[in-house]
């Protein structure tokens, strides 16, 4: 397990991360890092493709800067992300607190010696699917718009390994997803290509997420029009490797499922104690 910090968690009051006040769960602490529980909606770190997102670089530097206790104690010189996943996916995000481990950090990241461990829910494709998927297709950033397509021709080498832990009879499912090196929005590209597009994702597919009603059909009145989940079902549930085990046991580090997603599991009958 990924080591337990004095620190549980790190306040964000408004405007740095939007309108709300955040609280997010220090998930390891170190010498070396700091580990947040990222939340939807948040960005790690500035990106083209999200220049308007607030993001949780900036919010931790700033704070550092103006001597938040909470950080101030930690000892860090700053806080740099190690590596970027897009803001509609919860899970394990990690900062370097100084510039040399972050460059030891990023260099791992870029020498794929991590391991992502992904979670998420797909709309369950009874011809198509198998137990475990390895999709190795490259993938190709699209001229115009902000998502990646597939190119053999000019894409860049990606690969997910997909296995099915839970199905349920409403037409949904439970998949981890793995892989060394996750590209910007590998894993959703690569669920489609397999025909299990993750539930909320109308970028790359068609699985809209279904309203409280349709699955339980007694549910009357407005609040069961509503769709049963905001957002993507996607989550980075751990990171793993071996250059952490100087900073974390086991160079393990891992998010609980949030709360929605929890309750999205239980209303579609996916049984996951995970």
């Amino acid at each position: 397990m990924g080591q337990k910090s004095e620190l549980e968690f790190v306040g964000f009051p408004p405007p740095l991360l939007g309108d709300a006040p955040f609280r997010l769960a220090v998930l390891a602490n170190s010498r070396d890092l700091l580990a947040l529980a990222k939340p939807k909606g948040v960005a790690v770190r500035e990106h083209p493709w999200n220049r308007e997102t607030p993001d949780m670089d900036a919010a931790l530097n700033l704070q550092l800067k103006n001597g938040k206790p909470e950080l101030s104690r930690l000892g860090a010189e700053l806080f740099g992300s190690v590596y970027y996943f897009e803001p509609e996916v919860t899970g394990v995000a990690i900062f370097a607190k100084n510039h040399s481990s972050l460059e030891l950090l990023r260099n791992s990241f870029g020498s794929q010696e991590m391991t992502f461990r992904y979670l998420l829910v797909a709309r369950f494709d009874e011809a198509n699917a198998v137990d475990c998927q390895t999709v190795d297709t490259p993938l190709l950033k699209h001229r115009t718009k902000h998502k990646m397509i597939p190119s053999t021709a000019k894409g860049k080498r990606a690969r997910t390994e997909f296995k099915l832990l839970k199905k349920s009879k409403l037409g949904w499912s439970l998949w981890e997803a793995t892989t060394n090196y996750p590209r910007l929005h590998q894993i959703r590209a690569h669920s489609a290509l397999i025909s299990q597009p993750i539930l909320g994702d109308t970028l790359y597919g068609d699985a809209q997420a279904p309203s409280l009603q349709q699955v339980l059909p007694k549910k009357l009145g407005r609040r069961g029009m509503f769709p049963l989940f905001q957002g993507i079902a996607l989550h980075l549930a751990s990171v793993q490797s071996k250059r952490l085990n100087h900073s974390i046991s086991d160079g393990l580090i891992s998010a609980p499922l949030d709360q929605s997603f929890k309750v999205l599991l239980g209303r579609l009958e996916i049984d996951f104690g995970g």
